[in-house]
């Protein structure tokens, strides 16, 4: 079922403009919202923009009924407050062995990883959502492990392995 939206070009502005904002924040919850919208206003069936997405139809109707009553004004995403999750030593040597694996593993296209790619992976895997700027933190201890390839783990924003 296809929920026919028109965008006017001011708040397709205003549309891409937050776009751009929340790929500079790392807010990867706020880009699949955003994706979602703009693919409903390209015409997509909600189906469509759900399997593209990987999200369930009712969230994608969820995202287009706040963004209807509330305009651009339902993309601010408030965290529930109290303390974030946390992975636990075991999903922590999981990951360990996913980012061994190396990315196109994972499902990824990318030879190398980044840390959006991450941050990701650990959101699909674990439930739990990370900034892209703690995940270098987050991966510190994992910087000296050696994987298959013989090149070490190593992580800036934009990640690609280091020579030896």
């Amino acid at each position: 079922m296809t929920f026919p939206i028109r965008l006017t070009p001011f708040i397709r502005q205003q549309l891409y403009r937050r776009l751009r904002q929340a790929y500079a924040s790392g807010s990867l919850r706020l880009v699949t919202r955003i994706h979602a919208l703009l693919a409903i206003a390209e015409g997509m069936a909600v189906s469509e923009v759900a399997q593209m997405l990987t999200l369930g139809e009712q969230t994608v109707r969820d995202y287009l009924n706040r963004f209807l009553w509330r305009g651009v004004g339902s993309l601010a995403y408030q965290r529930p407050p109290g303390r974030p999750s946390t992975l636990t030593k075991t999903q922590r040597q999981e990951l360990t062995a996913l980012i061994t694996a190396g990315p196109q593993a994972s499902g990824y296209a990318s030879g190398c990883w980044s840390a959006t790619m991450l941050q990701d992976l650990i959101q699909r895997h674990f439930g739990v959502e990370y900034h892209p700027h703690y995940i270098c933190t987050l991966l510190g201890p994992y910087t000296a492990a050696q994987p298959s390839n013989g090149k070490e783990l190593g992580c800036s924003p934009r990640y690609t392995p280091r020579k030896q």
